[in-house]
């Protein structure tokens, strides 16, 4: 049974991909989007209803992780590029692209986050020029 993190009824549908990959979010006006978004806890779902395969974008929820689950596999990724090892190896089945995932993130989840997270202790700031 589906855990209902990864219901994509519990979003809004955003758009769907050539590929198949749905991407679901949650509306502006919802309650969760007005509580995740300070808190780092925005994130978006890409789910492929032909395979029951549901991604979650990293986020507070998931420790900054992608989560991939399936009714067979439910683990947590640190990078896209293991993500995409283990789900050509396992399921045989590419993930969504990294930079629509990156894009679709910038839009609807990033551009909320602004200014409400703390920034990395090793981020590099150049000076700015004046």
């Amino acid at each position: 049974m589906m855990p209902p993190f990864h219901d994509p009824r519990t979003r809004n549908l955003i758009d769907e991909t050539p590929s198949g990959w749905e991407v679901w979010g949650h509306a502006l006006n919802s309650p969760r989007h007005a509580y995740f978004a300070p808190r780092g806890m925005l994130h978006l779902q890409w789910w492929l209803p032909t395979r029951q395969v549901s991604v979650i974008t990293p986020s507070r929820l998931t420790d900054d992780k992608f989560e991939v689950w399936t009714p067979e596999v439910h683990v947590r990724f640190c990078c896209h590029v293991h993500m995409t090892a283990r789900m050509l190896e396992r399921l045989e089945l590419a993930p969504p692209c990294r930079c629509a995932m990156q894009q679709y993130s910038a839009s609807f989840v990033r551009v909320f986050e602004i200014g409400t997270r703390p920034k990395p202790e090793n981020e590099f700031v150049a000076p700015m020029p004046w």
